[in-house]
């Protein structure tokens, strides 16, 4: 088999729809974890795991990502999240071996001080409330610099009041890289794991997620186009809202209609980045299931719409971006790579 028709087969195996399986995800304990850590991936629509882009925050959404990046480097990023919410994470990168990269960090949520009181009212004192997680990265090319193999181990510790939580989740990724046609492609399985300890008797799932991305860039254009499938666990995204006490007709059932069309597009993360500069872009993405959950009728909205600008530096790169989620407002998020 010559070395064309090997990528054309590692290429179908990324994108089969075999891989699509009818188990439930998008919901469960941890959602923090689903959250964008790094700036560009928030500006390209909330999620991208194919770009090639010499980005070490791209091994936060898809451990399987390796690049030509320096042996070592720190990454900060954080957030002004919607009513006060601030999150962050900060990554050191490290190689034991010419062949396995490492990467160690932390990410955690902020959701601020509440007002504490009992069943009855009267004030109890002030209370926060905060989630973490480890992240600890291995990745390892398997196939020269085209195909890479990578894992994130990620310890979880949360904390609401005086309850607390312990749990464990992985991701497994693959990344492929097809340099004679500027493409890439990514396969991740996100969030594999146990919540151990749970607030009370009760454990709570998990929910993982699958993920296909592919990317590609114009030969003589400077532009970079990329499409990422999410929650693909779980096809259905559909819901129904029951209303057990409606005040004019008592019991009703509200159920959203739509087509296979609509139904398909949820899974889809839109996005692109004009790069007139090898060391500059701009980056633009739209998340459809985001715009369809957070619109509200009768108001304009830019819901579902993201955007943002990358700058290489010698020894600094820093990004912004900017994510609508709601006509209430959206999250700000800034990142800076040192290269030491």
């Amino acid at each position: 088999m010559d070395i064309k028709m090997k990528h054309i087969y590692l290429i179908i195996i990324f994108l089969s729809p075999l891989s699509l399986c009818g188990q439930s995800g998008g919901k469960g304990i941890y959602s923090f974890l689903n959250l964008p850590f790094s700036a560009k991936a928030a500006s390209l629509g909330g999620n991208n795991i194919s770009l090639d882009d010499k980005d070490p925050n791209i091994s936060l959404e898809n451990p399987g990502y390796r690049a030509d990046i320096p042996n070592h480097y720190a990454i900060f990023n954080y957030i002004w999240y919607m009513t006060g919410i601030k999150y962050g994470n900060f990554l050191y990168n490290f190689k034991q071996k010419s062949t396995d990269n490492y990467s160690i960090g932390i990410r955690y949520i902020n959701y601020g001080t509440f007002d504490g009181r009992d069943n009855i009212g009267i004030p109890k004192g002030i209370f926060s409330a905060a989630d973490y997680s480890i992240d600890l990265i291995w990745n390892r090319c398997i196939i020269d610099s085209s195909l890479s193999l990578g894992s994130n181990i990620k310890p979880i510790f949360s904390q609401l009041e005086g309850y607390y939580s312990f749990g464990i989740a992985g991701d497994i990724g693959l990344f492929y890289r097809l340099l004679r046609y500027n493409i890439s492609a990514a396969i991740v399985l996100k969030n594999i794991g146990k919540q151990l300890k749970s607030y009370s008797n009760e454990i709570e799932e998990i929910k993982p997620d699958l993920e296909i991305g592919i990317s590609k860039k114009l030969a003589h254009a400077p532009f970079r186009f990329s499409v990422t499938l999410h929650h693909l666990l779980d096809y259905n995204l559909n819901y129904e809202l029951s209303n057990t006490q409606n005040l004019f007709n008592g019991s009703t059932t509200e159920s959203s209609q739509n087509n296979l069309l609509k139904s398909s597009l949820k899974h889809f993360i839109f996005a692109a980045e004009f790069m007139p500069l090898k060391s500059f872009s701009f980056n633009f993405g739209y998340n459809y299931l985001r715009r369809f959950e957070m619109s509200v009728d009768g108001a304009n909205s830019m819901a579902g719409f993201s955007f943002g600008f990358s700058l290489k530096l010698s020894k600094l790169d820093f990004s912004y971006g900017r994510s609508t989620h709601h006509i209430a407002g959206g999250s700000d998020l800034f990142s800076l790579v040192y290269k030491l």
